[in-house]
């Protein structure tokens, strides 16, 4: 039983590895939602990885974003799930911001391409001012990979 348990467990993290995304770095925009803008990714290992985005909610002041994610092999080569956290702080709507971000997503790497496509779902949780909880952000995300 060990035995077996060992098999399964090497030929899981193999597969993991197999598919781990295939890029360091991703330069690109994300599209939709309230903070849409800028966007650079960094892979640390091919599963985890740290994002920054740089928005400027309808041309209402600025918004820094920081996020730790997972990444996750899903569907089929290329198909990434996504999820993670991390915070924010700038000015939105003319009002000091600073919170809490989450993020869920799926993101696809192009194969044979420097192309990744993401569509993810990013609430925020602002803790300046007027504490308020922010649910309306889907965005399609757009990167070049390198």
């Amino acid at each position: 039983m060990k035995k077996l348990f060992a098999i399964l467990t090497i030929t899981m993290l193999s597969l993991s590895i197999a598919s781990a995304q295939d890029y360091k770095w991703a330069v690109g925009a994300r599209f939709g939602g309230e903070m849409g803008g800028a966007t650079v990714k960094y892979n640390l290992d091919g599963v985890n990885a740290l994002e920054g985005m740089l928005a400027s909610p309808w041309n209402d002041g600025f918004v820094g974003t920081v996020l730790y994610e997972r990444h996750i092999p899903v569907i089929a080569e290329g198909f990434h799930f996504y999820y993670g956290g991390g915070g924010h702080i700038g000015e939105w709507h003319h009002k000091f911001s600073i919170g809490v971000d989450g993020i869920i997503g799926l993101e696809y790497r192009i194969i044979n391409a420097p192309l990744a496509l993401s569509l993810d779902y990013k609430p925020v949780f602002n803790i300046a001012e007027k504490p308020k909880f922010y649910m309306a952000d889907i965005a399609l995300g757009v990167k070049v990979t390198f």
